[in-house]
């Protein structure tokens, strides 16, 4: 239904293609699987249940939304971007 007002838009998730480990394919390429992941991410997930979400999670994973970097110390990055290069007038 349409409704005057602020604009907005329709959105949606589809999740297909949940099948059990074993029938999975690994990638070819990549390094094999660590012996012990399983029961380490199953430790993880019963700490995160416990606690509360976020309490442990991978190095790789992105820090909470709240954090930022200070950007005032940046070097320049005239050497990479084009729209920093430096001018002669």
């Amino acid at each position: 239904m349409y409704r005057e007002g602020p604009a907005y838009a329709k959105g949606g998730v589809m999740l297909s293609q949940f099948v059990p480990a074993r029938h999975r394919t690994d990638d070819l390429f990549a390094p094999g699987r660590r012996p012990g992941s399983e029961q380490l991410m199953s430790v993880m997930d019963r700490i995160n249940a416990r606690m509360g979400r976020g309490t442990v999670r991978i190095a790789q994973e992105e820090v909470a939304s709240g954090w930022e970097m200070r950007r005032q110390f940046l070097s320049p990055a005239y050497t990479t971007r084009w729209d920093e290069l430096p001018e002669a007038h």
